[in-house]
């Protein structure tokens, strides 16, 4: 009897296919690139003036902005970098902090404490979400 060869039926020692764990390989790598795109763009929107600030689609508060914004951010960096999720978390919010301090640097932005403990919030929040989804995936695959 001859075993097939094909990419498809080439099994990995635990059970994932080749193809399965390129395809993992990719969305890590995907995830990667949105969080660092995102703190690219979040970066942006905190120093540059208020004229170059995007409106949101939606009615909202600031304050609301900024916990959805931190908290997306924290998300893509623990789904992208989940063995590393406290150092992720940690670099989000030391990110927070120093755009924060920095917005005292341009002339028609302030840094506020309120305003860097609601992005604190937000972070937190999005690095929880992403390890409970971790959690989630990891006993789904048990």
């Amino acid at each position: 009897m001859v075993a097939s060869t094909s990419p498809s039926s080439c099994e990995h020692p635990i059970g994932t296919t080749h193809q399965s764990r390129y395809a993992h390989g990719m969305f890590k790598k995907f995830l990667a690139l949105a969080a660092w795109g995102t703190l690219a763009f979040v970066c942006f929107v905190s120093l540059s003036p208020m004229r170059f600030r995007p409106e949101a689609a939606v009615e909202s508060s600031a304050e609301m902005q900024r916990i959805i914004a931190y908290f997306f951010l924290a998300f893509l960096f623990g789904a992208a970098y989940p063995a590393r999720l406290i150092r992720s978390l940690m670099f989000v919010i030391v990110v927070a902090l120093a755009l924060e301090a920095m917005q005292g640097l341009t002339p028609d932005r302030h840094g506020r404490l309120i305003d860097a403990m609601e992005k604190v919030v937000g972070a937190v929040s999005g690095c929880g979400a992403a390890r409970v989804i971790q959690v989630l995936i990891e006993r789904r695959s048990t």
